[in-house]
């Protein structure tokens, strides 16, 4: 059943539904603040992007007091707020979990009138990730005092629903932020593999097969008997020439290459004087050697000028040195620490230089320049299969980001209806005869039935045709219906060309709804003869009807995209079922994106798994009724 919206007047947060409420903040939290004047050795607690923590004073990061004596005391189930520089604070509020002591000038706010405070930490985290309140803020360090927060609107929803949305919520983040940390975790698995290949090539070749030797060079270890080991000043020169001159690309060497610097928008570090800049050639080198942790080395593709502080160094003679193949090495060298080893300075501070006698009595592999291509070639292939794996992994850990984003946005202010989603986790309702029976002959006219429910029911911010396809699709094959279709494997999953028929019957012919054409697609609106269909539904659909809601609430808060994925997986799903064969949830992935259209490889494998978790939780298993989907 859908809830009659309104506009909230506040523009962050758009239509709610109607009766909720919208007051100022002062109506639903108060500001508390009780200082302790002698610390006592409670917790410390911090807001940071993790939540209100608890410091850890044994090995502790960040700015420390002198003293915590003054700082304020803290209770669990309040909301803690940074109302000031609001525009470069990472995180402004927190919930708080401990008692404990924090910084005096955060602010602490206790719910009012039972409201829920987890609740109102979703609503604030909200606005806070989209910046909403900065524009509200005064004075150079773009602040709230209590008197303006308490001013700005906020909506309160029904005690209850406050309650539903923030255990739906947290328990929908856990999951998603569960995802994120395995692929974070996974990422760095293939970076440390990555930097073990690297390392393991260069020192000791591509045949496994080579009798080794010792190099008696420690970070080199053992190396192919015909390699030898020489000093890096026989291979390289440094060269420093200052440009003296403006108008060259200013260049910075960074673990993703060497990259030209825009000195127009005046971020990162600014020369007051590049004509002091070095200058640098296609195919020098260029090396960060003050930073043996975070900097690195690379050669340049680019003429140009970079820093005096890097160190500029070019091969002696390039028809017996690959600069391919030191570049790895070098390299490897940062990421297995090993000129760290060597360096001098202080490092804490960022000074922790390799000097120059070091480097240049650095010993290097020498090897012949046919076996450094090899070795090269080989480390481009392996190291562009990983690169390309973390960036999908990313890639992922955005739209992961993203739709946690989105869904806490959508649930807070009521789009979505979390207390219409607990149907979800009930147990599925089986049909066990297919087809299963339905009170007409008239099948498209019951297929335009069920669309017009799904519309009346799902219609979102997020609906169109894509949408309405997938949900047909999915509860005809599912719940056993016969609709005299044919689903083809089309760009965006099972289509029927039935969906045209449907809505020529329920606007043309029956005027249930109105359908708009804009250049994003369509739009279903309510008609004066809404009313009518729901008369046919009662009769068609009773016996069917907890299990085609349980359905429609599953996909309601869905984007296209995810409609999209949950029904291809479903009708591979229900192929192999038809087919008889054995397979496994990666078999269904591969059929998916070998045997589908190619813009299923826009998703990533792990994507696909994943949903077919979502999918078992959901109890959305095809059982394998209806036919099998033929090519597009």
């Amino acid at each position: 059943m859908n809830r009659e919206m309104k506009d909230s007047g506040i523009n962050w947060i758009g239509l709610i539904p109607k009766s909720w409420e919208v007051v100022p903040h002062k109506y639903v939290m108060r500001k508390e603040k009780n200082i302790c004047d002698k610390y006592e050795g409670q917790d410390i607690l911090s807001l940071t992007m993790r939540g209100v923590i608890v410091r850890d004073l044994t090995n502790p990061s960040g700015k420390m007091p002198a003293t915590f004596d003054g700082y304020q005391i803290v209770r669990p189930g309040n909301l803690l707020l940074c109302l000031f520089d609001i525009d470069v604070t990472p995180r402004c509020v927190g919930l708080i979990n401990n008692d404990g002591l924090t910084s005096p000038a955060y602010s602490q706010f206790v719910l009012k009138n039972n409201y829920n405070a987890k609740y109102y930490y979703y609503l604030l985290r909200m606005i806070d990730d989209k910046k909403s309140f900065l524009h509200l803020s005064k004075n150079l360090r773009n602040s709230l005092t209590e008197t303006d927060f308490g001013q700005i609107l906020t909506i309160v929803p029904p005690n209850v629903e406050q309650q539903l949305i923030s255990e739906y919520l947290h328990r929908k983040c856990l999951e998603i932020d569960g995802i994120i940390d395995n692929t974070r975790k996974a990422i760095n698995e293939f970076k440390e593999y990555k930097n073990s290949l690297v390392n393991e090539v260069v020192t000791t070749g591509i045949d496994s097969n080579v009798p080794l030797k010792d190099s008696n060079v420690e970070w080199i270890g053992k190396i192919p008997k015909h390699w030898r080991t020489m000093k890096l000043k026989y291979i390289f020169c440094i060269k420093k020439e200052i440009s003296k001159e403006l108008g060259h690309d200013i260049l910075s060497v960074t673990q993703s290459g060497i990259k030209i610097k825009d000195i127009t928008n005046n971020e990162g570090q600014i020369s007051a004087d590049y004509s002091k800049y070095q200058l640098v050639q296609a195919g020098d080198f260029i090396m960060n050697h003050m930073d043996l942790l975070t900097g690195w080395v690379d050669f340049s593709p680019y003429n140009g000028v970079t820093s005096p502080d890097y160190r500029v160094f070019k091969l002696i003679n390039e028809k017996k040195y690959y600069k391919k193949y030191y570049m790895y090495l070098l390299q490897a060298c940062y990421t297995n620490k090993t000129f760290y080893g060597l360096a001098q300075g202080v490092s804490h501070l960022g000074r922790w230089r390799l000097q120059t006698e070091k480097f240049m009595n650095f010993p290097l592999p020498v090897l012949s320049i046919k076996e450094q291509q090899d070795i090269a070639d080989i480390l481009d292939e392996k190291c562009s299969e990983i690169d390309k794996i973390v960036i999908q992994k990313q890639r992922l850990i955005l739209e992961l980001e993203a739709y946690k984003k989105n869904l806490i946005y959508e649930c807070v202010t009521g789009k979505i209806d979390v207390s219409a989603i607990k149907m979800l986790n009930e147990p599925a309702t089986v049909y066990p005869l297919f087809p299963v029976v339905l009170p007409t002959n008239k099948k498209r006219f019951a297929q335009a039935i069920l669309a017009s429910k799904i519309i009346d029911t799902a219609h979102a911010s997020q609906f169109g045709r894509v949408k309405l396809e997938k949900m047909l699709y999915i509860l005809e094959t599912h719940i056993g219906f016969d609709f005299d279709t044919e689903y083809k494997r089309e760009v965006a999953g099972p289509l029927d060309g039935s969906i045209y028929q449907c809505e020529n019957m329920i606007s043309q012919k029956n005027k249930w709804f109105t359908i708009t054409k804009n250049k994003y697609g369509v739009k279903y609106s309510p008609a004066k003869e809404i009313s009518k269909y729901k008369t046919y539904y009662k009769k068609y659909y009773a016996d069917y009807n907890r299990e085609i809601s349980r359905i429609i609430n599953i996909f309601k808060p869905l984007t296209t995209e995810e409609a999209e994925i949950f029904a291809t997986l479903y009708a591979s799903w229900n192929d192999f079922i038809i087919a008889g064969c054995e397979f496994n949830d990666e078999d269904i992935v591969s059929d998916v994106m070998n045997n589908w259209h190619d813009s299923k490889k826009r998703f990533l494998r792990d994507a696909w798994l994943s949903a077919i978790e979502q999918m078992k939780q959901l109890n959305l298993v095809p059982k394998g009724y209806g036919k099998k989907t033929i090519s597009g």
